[in-house]
């Protein structure tokens, strides 16, 4: 399915930022929508470590709020689902889950403030 397809894509080499910015983007919409069966599904296949590991280093690489909202709304799903489902690995990482999504929050609206504070550009008129 789609967590196949984007996990396959996701370990292999990519060039720029867009494609793994797109693809760490479907699994916080999955996570969002399902999260107990997504977290199932990362763990019987062995991807949950890998993704965890790919997905919080790439932060930092973030640029839009949008990403930042799908990743935090993704994320703090997991918390939906109750602690006795949790994978070992989710267990071992919830304040580090906790404290990214904080941190991704903090930055997103410094970014909504900082796009705020630049100059409107004239809209292009026909």
């Amino acid at each position: 399915g789609i967590l196949s397809i984007s996990m396959k894509r996701l370990s292999q080499p990519t060039e720029g930022k867009a494609l793994p910015t797109v693809l760490l983007n479907v699994f916080g919409n999955v996570l969002f929508y399902n999260p107990a069966l997504s977290l199932g599904l990362l763990t019987k296949n062995g991807w949950l470590e890998p993704l965890f590991r790919v997905w919080f280093n790439f932060f930092s690489n973030y640029t839009r709020v949008y990403d930042r909202k799908v990743t935090v709304l993704g994320l703090s799903s997991i918390f939906l689902v109750p602690c006795q489902q949790w994978p070992e690995s989710i267990r071992n990482s919830c304040q580090h889950i906790v404290v990214s999504c904080l941190q991704l929050l903090h930055d997103a609206e410094k970014l909504r403030v900082e796009k705020s504070m630049r100059p409107q550009e004239d809209p292009i008129t026909f």
